[in-house]
């Protein structure tokens, strides 16, 4: 999904105002300098200091949407030129992890079955995701580490096989270039429910 954003970009560049013909480079090139030395807002009515995990957080942000995708082009573009306002307003200025989110590492933690492996092989897992995802780094690896590590088990879940044979249809909806949820799981499980019937959304 980000390289149909960098392509969208670079056939209309007018439009997008990013990195003109050549968004890719433009971008490799912001966070590189992000990196180096982050970039402290001048203006009070969006304090904060922008930084590369700034970026990278805008386009999980933005990319499931793409009717955020002109404001995120837009921030891209003033942070180019020296300005990080857009970005942090768009952002926020505090990315750090929110603590009130253990409820959803415990859910996660005994809904999806994470096996218990030793933290070595998580952080294999991490190192794959950098080098697959350089311009993202959350994809696997860390924060599955919690999941796996989890005290608690769930004794008598559920985990399959599910069939719907006398029910009404199932309706599953997917979406396709969903950076998230990829369409090709949605086909798949609509296929193993098998009394289903699988909405598109493209």
């Amino acid at each position: 999904v980000l390289q149909r954003f960098l392509a969208a970009c670079a056939a209309n560049p007018a439009g997008c105002g990013f990195g003109g013909r050549n968004p890719r480079r433009a971008l490799d090139r912001l966070l590189a300098r992000l990196e180096r030395e982050p970039m402290p807002s001048t203006d009070p009515a969006v304090p904060g200091t922008l930084t590369a995990e700034h970026v990278r957080i805008g386009f999980a942000k933005a990319l499931r949407r793409r009717i955020l995708w002109p404001i995120l082009s837009a921030g891209l573009a003033q942070a180019d030129a020296g300005d990080p306002t857009g970005l942090l307003a768009f952002v926020g200025s505090d990315i750090t992890p929110n603590q009130n989110d253990d409820y959803l590492t415990a859910l996660y933690a005994v809904d999806q079955d994470y096996p218990r492996l030793p933290p070595r092989a998580y952080f294999k897992f991490a190192e794959r995701s950098y080098a697959d995802f350089r311009h993202f780094w959350w994809a696997s690896g860390y924060p599955d580490l919690a999941h796996a590590l989890w005290p608690v088990e769930d004794r008598d879940a559920y985990r399959g096989p599910i069939r719907n044979r006398n029910a009404t249809p199932a309706l599953v909806i997917g979406m396709t270039h969903d950076p998230a949820t990829p369409y090709a799981h949605a086909q798949r499980l609509t296929a193993d429910l098998g009394n289903a019937r699988l909405l598109t959304f493209d």
